[in-house]
């Protein structure tokens, strides 16, 4: 059953993708052609202007549109590791610098035929690890120190499995791509030349004197707002098409190559508990552990996770099963999670008693 979910996710992942970039091109192209539509006249040639010949004009320069619109997409999908890296300050380790980590990483990637990625530590007391990569060059998986001090060896290897099946279900892919396209829409919320910004006083100005001049220019400006607000609308819906089935199919696998149920679930609560750290409300959907939608974020709950995994592997669990431990001389945490008192976690507030921070899925104020 697991198998058979995973590959319905990876499907409408697909599918997802494809529609998702058709709706971009239909939405950035026009903003693009409004946007070049003086080239013409700066090259002189007035009669294939988008004044003079609208048609020709377009058929002209749609390729040049298309090619624009698609850059853009590309620059922001190629710039996602390298803004989540800085932003949550990523260090890129090596077996010899982090062997335990590095070894067990590895060694799951390998089990799931995996190309291994590139791995790194985010050095932080907090207890997570984060996912990304669009294409299996760009793969990165990080976790935190206070993972790697916390999970003892099966708990580890887990919670990789869980990120590397992120990349085989193209969650990863489709996280990427969304984060692109809200990116081109800010850009061009922001430069946008051809939309109407009330908060600009002078920019209004000049958009009233140019309708005066050429009328034409007002269907441009309306045109050129009502697709600006397109644009950020399939930015939204882009993200809200991010699904929570998508950490129980990922739990699912993780099982599936581990055979350890009760360590994943274990790893998940001590997640649940000590997850946030800063910056990490920011890219909150790339994260092992994050808020539930009703918190804004887009993971399922501690307790959905926990009854996903009973309901399919539930045979497979063995609270007295000894679990590897080389962190050192450290006791190795109970399997029976539930006896253990359960901290805030995500959506419940993080920090020093007296402070409270954002819930991930949402900016601090």
């Amino acid at each position: 059953m697991a198998s058979t979910g995973f590959m319905k996710h990876a499907a409408q992942n697909r599918r997802r993708a494809v529609l998702s970039l058709g709706l971009y091109c239909l939405t950035f192209v026009p903003v693009a052609l409004l946007a070049l539509g003086f080239v013409p006249l700066i090259l002189g040639n007035t009669s294939d202007s988008i004044l003079a010949n609208p048609l020709i004009y377009a058929l002209t320069y749609v390729p040049v549109a298309i090619v624009l619109s698609l850059a853009l997409l590309a620059n922001g999908f190629h710039s996602l590791r390298r803004q989540v890296a800085e932003r949550l300050r990523i260090a890129i380790v090596t077996k010899r610098q982090e062997p335990r980590f590095v070894q067990i990483a590895d060694a799951q990637a390998i089990t799931q035929g995996l190309r291994c990625p590139t791995f790194g530590v985010i050095e932080t007391a907090a207890c997570n690890a984060v996912a990304i990569g669009g294409f299996p060059g760009q793969r990165l998986i990080a976790v935190t120190r206070g993972a790697l001090d916390t999970l003892d060896d099966d708990e580890l290897a887990a919670v990789i499995a869980h990120e590397l099946a992120h990349f085989r279900l193209g969650d990863t892919t489709l996280l990427t791509l969304n984060h692109a396209m809200k990116r081109t829409a800010i850009l061009l919320q922001t430069y946008n030349p051809i939309k109407v910004d009330m908060n600009h006083h002078e920019k209004v100005q000049w958009h009233f004197i140019g309708a005066i001049i050429l009328p034409i220019f007002l269907v441009a400006f309306m045109t050129g707002g009502f697709v600006t607000w397109c644009a950020w609308k399939l930015s939204l819906w882009a993200d809200s098409r991010v699904r929570t089935s998508r950490d129980l199919i990922a739990d699912a696998e993780a099982v599936r190559f581990t055979h350890f149920p009760e360590a994943l679930e274990s790893a998940i609560a001590k997640c649940e508990r000590q997850g946030y750290f800063e910056g990490a409300e920011r890219f909150e959907a790339l994260l092992f552990a994050g808020s539930p939608p009703r918190h804004g974020g887009t993971h399922p709950s501690l307790e959905e996770r926990e009854a996903s995994l009973r309901s399919l592997v539930g045979p497979l669990y063995d609270a007295a099963r000894a679990r590897k431990d080389t962190r050192g001389a450290r006791p190795i945490a109970s399997a029976a999670t539930s006896s253990v008192p359960r901290a805030a976690g995500f959506g419940g507030g993080f920090g020093r008693k007296g402070v409270t921070r954002a819930p991930l899925g949402q900016a601090p104020a």
